[in-house]
């Protein structure tokens, strides 16, 4: 009788996948823009602007970055309570960022004063916006 040869069965290739790669953000192109202001008891919009333009929003932001897998950018909406002083004595931050960045916006938005408040407390909501470039 005659031997019987089996060829070896040749392998499937295999699709493997391959997360993509996400260039990390420099931390340094972390920009903060401030938007819309919606404010309360006759305050003025611009004030509340120039109020939280000295906020070290950008700071919180760099960190925010620095710490993150992969790109965070986004808008949020920080609401402020002000004292017929113009101290902003309570803020709270939403959005789609870490824990982390929302407590230290809040932080920095009261750790600044709005001038020219004498309608009383006030409170305002105002458009964060979170960009790289």
């Amino acid at each position: 009788p005659t031997p019987t040869v089996t060829a070896a069965p040749t392998p499937t290739p295999t699709a493997v996948a391959v997360a993509p790669t996400v260039a990390k953000p420099d931390p340094a192109t972390a920009a903060v823009g401030i938007g819309g202001v919606n404010a309360t008891n006759g305050l003025s919009s611009s004030s509340v602007r120039n109020a939280l333009g000295h906020a070290p929003f950008q700071k919180c932001y760099r960190d925010a970055v620095a710490a993150s897998a992969g790109p965070l950018q986004g808008t949020g909406t920080l609401r402020v309570s002000i004292s017929e002083t113009g101290h902003i004595v309570g803020a709270s931050f939403s959005g789609a960022f870490p824990a982390s960045m929302k407590g230290c916006v809040e932080a920095a938005a009261r750790a600044v004063s709005v001038k020219n408040v004498d309608t009383g407390e006030a409170t305002a909501n105002v458009t964060l916006s979170f960009t790289h470039k």
